[in-house]
């Protein structure tokens, strides 16, 4: 589910824009946040939209490509950067806002950034307690173990 539109920049290459990212099946969902959920009394609504850790993994999964074909891009989600030219990023960090509302750090620092590309990448760091099935691991794993 979802859509795809290119954009040809002069002089900055072409842009691939993502739109209506979407799990196949629905689950408990309550935000795109990192760290733990915290309910304020309210139940968790069944829906199919990516949650912290499925974010994190749709971006392994763009970055597992990238650094496949060996390939600088400049990657970013409406929250934060994913990758800058041929180094993906291997640590999501938050913050705390007002009202204690959690949102992801949109560019981390340098250690957060590693060039991978044509090499093993090592596991994604997040936030403790970040909800999500973190998919694309899981069905990595999970395709491995059929597999075999």
């Amino acid at each position: 589910m979802g859509s795809v539109e290119t954009v040809k920049r002069p002089r900055m290459g072409v842009d691939i824009r993502l739109f209506c990212i979407r799990l196949k099946s629905k689950k408990h969902y309550c935000g795109n946040h990192p760290g733990p959920c915290r309910l304020t009394g309210r139940r968790h609504v069944s829906r199919n939209y990516l949650e912290g850790l499925d974010w994190c993994s749709f971006n392994d999964m763009v970055n597992d490509l990238l650094d496949r074909l060996g390939m600088e891009a400049d990657v970013r989600s409406s929250t934060c950067w994913v990758r800058k030219g041929g180094r993906r990023r291997i640590a999501y960090g938050m913050s705390v806002g007002l009202f204690g509302h959690a949102g992801w750090q949109p560019d981390g620092d340098e250690r957060d950034y590693l060039d991978c590309r044509l090499k093993e990448a090592p596991e994604t760091e997040y936030p403790v307690g970040t909800p999500g099935i973190f998919g694309w691991q899981v069905w990595r794993t999970e395709g491995a173990t059929e597999a075999a």
